[in-house]
């Protein structure tokens, strides 16, 4: 993972979800705004998604149908 700005100190920072870990990171130069994708086992991480319309991200949740 890049060296990025940890975005918040808060419950949004770090989420679980299927068993996989996502830090949410925030930077201006490049321009950034989402989630990185831990791999514990390499202890690295990658970037999942990232926000480039709207606000600041602040979470996210798995909708189930």
């Amino acid at each position: 993972m890049p060296k990025r700005r940890y975005a918040h100190f808060n419950e949004q920072g770090i989420a679980e979800m299927d068993a996989k870990i996502y830090l949410w990171m925030t930077n201006t130069n490049p321009k950034e705004n989402g989630y990185y994708l831990l791999n514990e086992s390499t202890n690295t991480a990658s970037a999942a998604f990232n926000v480039t319309d709207g606000g600041l991200v602040s979470g996210f949740i798995k909708l189930d149908n």
